[in-house]
């Protein structure tokens, strides 16, 4: 009642923010704009005010929180029918031409990082949230690329036979298709022959489950919440 006593009737609320200069404000969008994923509690902490002041500020500079969406690998009908097409070929080739033993496969594993804490990110209203790459390294197709050639050499120390007479196939698993077209131009460059690769589904990775079952069984139920514990 204290704006009534003072003869201000109106029912508007005024906005205002106590003590508030406009280089405050710039102040914490530049913070958000460095690090998009920091909690509204560690802006508080940083800038020495209340939680609430800083989620009016953030309102005020027109910040939003946003999650990133991820899209699940559902196969389409005719994704479906190219994946069966797909093992029944290779199902003929074992029969006619024994060439499991030449086979060379280069795949990354993915491993659960609980990060929830960190998976929000403050951007502007009509922006998108970021993908951030690995922490220290981001998979470019010049890495890939870079990864193969050192796979070749070992390759041709432990298996010479294999690369000089016999010829490898290459398995390829990626689901960039740019770096897709890179590396085949690269894989052909050296006289690989590319086999072709059941397609991904949310339900089965069939390279996963076979050629990294016992890492499988290792991090089965592992809850990883620290960056350092994804290194060892």
């Amino acid at each position: 009642f204290k704006k009534f006593r003072n003869g201000n009737i109106s029912l508007q609320r005024k906005k205002s923010f106590r003590g508030v200069s406009v280089i405050e404000n710039e102040k914490l969008k530049r913070m958000v704009e460095y690090n998009p994923r920091i909690t509204v509690r560690d802006l508080a902490k940083e800038l020495d005010v209340s939680v609430g002041t800083i989620s009016n500020h953030l309102k005020y500079i027109n910040m939003k929180k946003k999650w990133i969406q991820s899209n699940p690998l559902d196969l389409t009908s005719d994704q479906c029918l190219r994946r069966l097409k797909t093992c029944s070929s290779l199902i003929l080739r074992k029969k006619n031409n024994l060439f499991f033993s030449r086979i060379v496969t280069c795949d990354e594993k993915l491993i659960m990082f609980d990060n929830r804490r960190r998976s929000s990110q403050w951007m502007g209203k009509n922006e998108n949230p970021k993908n951030f790459p690995k922490l220290r390294e981001t998979m470019t197709a010049d890495r890939y690329c870079k990864g193969e050639e050192e796979m070749r050499k070992k390759l041709s120390v432990l298996k010479p036979a294999l690369v000089n007479k016999r010829g490898q196939y290459y398995s390829m698993i990626m689901l960039n298709l740019t770096l897709q077209k890179r590396r085949c131009r690269s894989l052909k460059n050296c006289n690989m022959k590319l086999s072709p690769h059941p397609l991904y589904s949310s339900d089965l990775s069939p390279t996963d489950y076979h050629l990294f079952k016992k890492l499988e069984l290792h991090l089965w139920q592992k809850n990883i919440t620290k960056s350092d514990d994804l290194m060892t």
